[in-house]
């Protein structure tokens, strides 16, 4: 697998990264064991950076469940949100 420099001094990551969007349902039903499934694939297979949010509904707690006993074999991005009220939206708040 082809990796790349994550920023001036980070990790060696791979060029193709698991987005965890559809474990957490966004894309349809998804059951734990087959998120699960998907997230052991991707990273035996050497796909081992995941980006997930905590917007991506339940992802980060199945994602949790598929990388325990496995954390050091990952690399995980992540981001979260902010208020997403009117008032938060408006230029120059």
């Amino acid at each position: 697998m082809q990796t790349r420099k994550l920023g001036i001094d980070g990790p060696e990551v791979p060029v193709i990264c698991l987005g965890a969007w559809p474990l957490g349902g966004g894309m349809g039903v998804v059951t734990d064991d087959q998120a699960i499934a998907t997230v052991h694939a991707s990273i035996d297979s050497g796909a081992n950076f995941i980006d997930t949010a905590e917007g991506y509904r339940t992802s980060e707690s199945v994602l949790g469940k598929a990388i325990k006993g496995r954390r050091d074999e990952v690399i995980i991005a992540t981001k979260l949100s902010g208020d997403h009220s009117l008032e938060h939206m408006t230029p120059g708040s």
